[in-house]
């Protein structure tokens, strides 16, 4: 018998730095269940690190104990942000984790009652969510009484910003985030390029203060300041290439929004990276096969590479949401037999 619409409740939240679009509680769009949001509920705006925004997620916790009597099944979207006390028995319980393995191991060591309440409740798991293939089988060793599985972040269709590139007289590149990012990489690049009078154009997109006093001094960077979502998709749209140096990953939104918007990705050779991959992503482990992919970006053809991009956006369609949707029930629908 298949899932009914009160059989799932979904709780979560958006987080205010991400475009509408943007965030893993995009999810719930997709799912045919109630969800319980809480930007929604009083001090909801706030942001996160914030004494108010902590009492929010705290009212969160009380507001799934309310409801959750009514539901066969509680999916916490962002577990670690919010997850406290609020599993029950004789219900059963999904989070998707976001952190990566290094978090959860710290919860071992910490001695603070809010980790070791974390701890706890993620012990209590029936069912567990995680972003990237490596992920499942470090977390099946944390919780062996949680069934994992790996089931990828998903993605809009950006298809109405796509926009074939007409030039190549200039490559142009966007490097977004900060967060996880090789900053050494990032300089090096820049810095390759000024010397050599390479014609590339790198755009910076959500650089905090320390990236931008070491960027400024660079020709032909520009950091663009905070964008509104339809102005940061039409500008990432229109470049030829999306770089990202990463020193680790989950999900990445970058370059899920990339293959979404038809722009090919080089990025940092990671388990992880691997499996948000597309047919024109291009990996690197070091500096010099960095340059090496971005001179053959460079050379081709502007047909060649308008096929490239075409060819892009069409494989990007395993990470819509609609499709990531679909596993999503299928593994409720698997968690729901599953007897402890």
């Amino acid at each position: 018998m298949s899932l009914q619409k009160n059989d799932v409740l979904i709780v979560g939240f958006h987080f205010p730095h991400m475009g509408k679009s943007a965030g893993y509680d995009r999810l719930s769009s997709y799912l045919p269940f109630k969800y319980i949001n809480s930007n929604n509920l009083i001090f909801g705006k706030s942001r996160f690190g914030t004494l108010i925004r902590k009492i929010n997620l705290l009212l969160l916790e009380f507001k799934i104990i309310l409801n959750q009597y009514r539901y066969k099944t509680i999916h916490y979207l962002y577990p670690e942000n919010h997850l406290l006390f609020s599993i029950k028995k004789n219900r059963k319980n999904i989070a998707t984790l976001h952190q990566p393995i290094e978090w959860f191991d710290s919860l071992n060591k910490s001695n603070s009652l809010i980790n070791h309440l974390r701890e706890r409740s993620y012990k209590k798991l029936d069912g567990i969510i995680v972003l990237t293939s490596e992920m499942a089988e470090k977390v099946s060793l944390l919780y062996p009484s949680s069934v994992v599985k790996f089931i990828p972040h998903g993605v809009e269709i950006f298809k109405k910003y796509y926009k074939p590139i007409s030039s190549l007289q200039n490559l142009n590149m966007v490097i977004i985030g900060t967060n996880f990012r090789n900053l050494e990489i990032v300089l090096k690049l820049v810095e390759y390029s000024n010397k050599n009078k390479k014609k590339w154009v790198f755009n910076f997109i959500g650089m905090d203060a320390s990236w931008k006093e070491k960027l400024r001094k660079y020709n032909r960077t520009i950091i663009h300041p905070k964008l509104k979502e339809d102005e940061y998709l039409k500008l990432f749209s229109s470049m030829h290439l999306n770089i990202l140096p990463l020193e680790k990953a989950t999900a990445n939104n970058a370059m899920l929004e990339s293959h979404s918007l038809g722009v090919p990705t080089i990025v940092t050779d990671l388990a992880s990276t691997k499996d948000y991959g597309v047919s024109t992503t291009k990996y690197f482990k070091d500096f010099d096969k960095l340059i090496t992919h971005i001179s053959v970006f460079e050379t081709i053809s502007v047909e060649n590479f308008n096929v490239l991009k075409e060819k892009t956006i069409n494989d990007s369609s395993k990470f819509y949401w609609d499709n990531i949707s679909k596993k999503i029930i299928e593994f409720y629908e698997e968690i729901k037999y599953i007897k402890k």
